[in-house]
């Protein structure tokens, strides 16, 4: 189709060129011959020219559909040269029509004099035909560009031949891509714009989908493809972690696997060796000379030999040629955000291993350092020796430093707030995030988590039937989706507020945390409920004594024969919700005894079989 346009471009163009020759050839040329020529140019009908002449019958419609439907020329093949140039400049393809007035405004041009005779002026005259010529060159290779999109490929496949419209999107997945690709070599790829057009930006081909691998995929903090249900065509590129990982691939990744509470502080770890390769920490060349200088006198400590490690480190980096670097406010906004992951992993240290807290330890000292303007070190742990108290000796200091106190009251207190506000729009019946930190695990469990302070928990005891109906309706929406998940459980958990921990006075409390359960009344719902309760009766034994159950709703008696075979010694208590129609057991015990779903839920859970 865009062959048949050209070929009558061509023509165009070389009807043009002979009839200017004819013109400028004319003895006693003058404006009054201009009219004649103009019509014998522009006024043509596109069907008279010579190659749609030679056109079949097939190729001649098809072109009638191309000029009317995708260059909006009114009379298709029926409509003129004229009528083409308007059509185009309608489309913003307005080189042609700039041509056109050049040529119409030849007669008012320096070439002609008073009377309207030709001028005998040869260099002038060449000189005028030689930038006509180039101006039509131009146009006629813009109309050609403009054919040549996309676009109105895709116009031509729909509104010319009649093919069906086959795309995909940006958001399309690869099992749509694959369902519409089938036999083709090719499908386009556009974005919907507002008008209803479809803006076309490329193309996928047939060979590049039957490829093993389209993409590569980095896991962190979950290492386990079935919880992560990564897409068959990724492969595992990289991986940080540090949960229990199971990973097995055609290729090898890069693995870095730690055993903290926070898989962040792998990743600060990693972010510190990269910044000391390229960060001078806001600090000059001159600067660094000071320091060093400065603490080459003094005797030195194990906390100045440190800070005389950094400083000769940043040195080096002064004497480097290469052209990156790390600017500092970027190293301090990463370190802030490293410091809040880690916190709000550990809630506030509460449960935390010696490696968390050196990483927390080495961040605030660079964020000190970095507020500064010079090295520095504001705590340190030099003095606590390394023994079965010093985790929770060094979780206290770094806690009650003032800086670090400053940074995480305001957040927490913020929380605080937080957590209110969002009981309040579940009880309501509104969007919330209570219960959004929710992980489906082993092909057959949910387990969820909701934290509070003691602070919020008055409010949440006077919600408490609301806020369970609204857990367990969610629930129920799950196992309707996806009947394999049939054992669903939610932690609401106990955590410590900022003067707690700063004052080292956390707890005790006077409410109790809850673990609720919800399972469908079927005979493999039940075998996984006892399976898990096997193992969860392990961890509980250091605080078996302050627990209690309670069996809500209908299937009340069903949830206290499975608990009694493994708790038969708490106390239990039955409430009939039928007119409900809310049916758990809720297992309450002494709050903050149970804080990590990692190491004291998900070992235990069942393996969908």
């Amino acid at each position: 189709m865009i062959i048949l346009f050209k070929s009558c471009l061509r023509w165009f163009k070389n009807n043009l060129h002979t009839k200017l020759i004819s013109l400028f050839a004319k003895t006693n040329l003058s404006v009054i011959d201009f009219p004649l020529f103009n019509s014998s140019v522009f006024d043509v009908k596109i069907k008279d020219c010579e190659p749609v002449q030679e056109f079949n019958e097939k190729q001649k419609n098809d072109l009638h559909d191309f000029f009317y439907k995708i260059l909006h020329v009114e009379k298709g093949l029926s409509g003129t040269f004229d009528d083409l140039i308007q059509a185009l400049n309608f489309l913003s393809v307005s080189e042609l029509l700039h041509f056109q007035h050049s040529i119409q405004s030849l007669p008012k041009s320096s070439i002609f004099d008073e009377q309207g005779k030709l001028k005998e002026d040869r260099p002038k005259i060449f000189l005028k035909l030689e930038k006509i010529i180039n101006q039509l060159d131009a146009a006629i290779q813009n109309v050609r560009n403009y054919v040549e999109r996309l676009d109105i490929a895709l116009g031509i496949k729909h509104k010319v031949l009649g093919s069906s419209l086959l795309y995909v999107n940006l958001r399309s997945d690869i099992d749509e891509i694959r369902h519409k690709m089938q036999s083709h070599d090719f499908i386009t790829v556009v974005i919907p714009e507002k008008d209803g057009s479809l803006f076309p930006i490329g193309v996928i081909r047939a060979t590049d989908l039957r490829m093993t691998g389209l993409g590569t995929i980095t896991l962190r903090d979950f290492c386990n493809l079935e919880e992560v249900k990564m897409a068959s065509y990724l492969e595992v590129i990289s991986v940080v972690d540090h949960h229990k990982s199971s990973l097995k691939t055609l290729s090898v990744p890069t693995a870095l696997i730690g055993d903290t509470q926070s898989c962040n502080v792998l990743i600060a770890e990693q972010a510190f060796l990269i910044n000391d390769r390229y960060s001078l920490g806001g600090m000059t060349a001159q600067a660094i000379d000071n320091q060093i200088q400065k603490l080459a006198l003094s005797t030195g400590n194990s906390s100045q030999i440190r800070i005389l490690q950094r400083l000769l480190q940043r040195r080096l980096v002064t004497y480097q040629t290469n052209q990156f670097f790390v600017h500092p406010q970027r190293e301090f906004q990463e370190y802030l955000c490293y410091l809040h992951a880690i916190l709000d992993d550990t809630d506030l240290l509460t449960k935390v291993s010696n490696r968390d807290l050196f990483c927390i330890a080495q961040l605030l000292n660079r964020l000190k350092s970095l507020s500064m303007g010079y090295e520095t070190e504001i705590i340190h742990f030099d003095d606590i020796p390394l023994d079965k108290k010093f985790t929770k000796i060094a979780a206290q200091r770094i806690l009650q430093q003032q800086d670090m106190y400053q940074f995480y009251k305001k957040i927490y207190d913020l929380r605080e707030s937080s957590v209110q506000k969002n009981l309040q729009l579940c009880v309501e019946g509104c969007y919330s995030n209570i219960f959004l930190d929710a992980k489906e695990q082993n092909g057959c469990a949910r387990v969820g988590q909701t934290k509070m302070f003691a602070f919020n928990f008055p409010f949440f005891l006077e919600y408490a039937q609301s806020i369970r109906s609204t857990w367990l309706n969610k629930s129920r929406e799950i196992n309707r989706d996806k009947p394999d998940i049939d054992l669903h459980l939610h932690m609401i958990s106990t955590i410590a507020s900022s003067e707690e921990v700063y004052r080292n006075q956390i707890g005790p409390y006077s409410h109790q945390d809850e673990l609720w359960f919800w399972i469908p009344n079927t005979l493999q719902a039940s075998d996984h409920l006892n399976s898990f309760l096997t193992g969860f009766q392990t961890v509980v034994k250091s605080f078996v004594e302050n627990m209690s159950v309670e069996f809500l709703g209908p299937n009340a008696q069903n949830y206290q024969i499975i608990f009694s075979s493994h708790f038969p010694h708490i106390p239990q208590k039955t409430v009939n919700e039928s007119q409900t129609g809310m049916s758990l057991a809720i297992l309450r015990f002494k709050a903050g005894a149970l804080n990590s779903r990692k190491s004291m839920v998900t070992p235990f859970l069942p393996r969908l079989t």
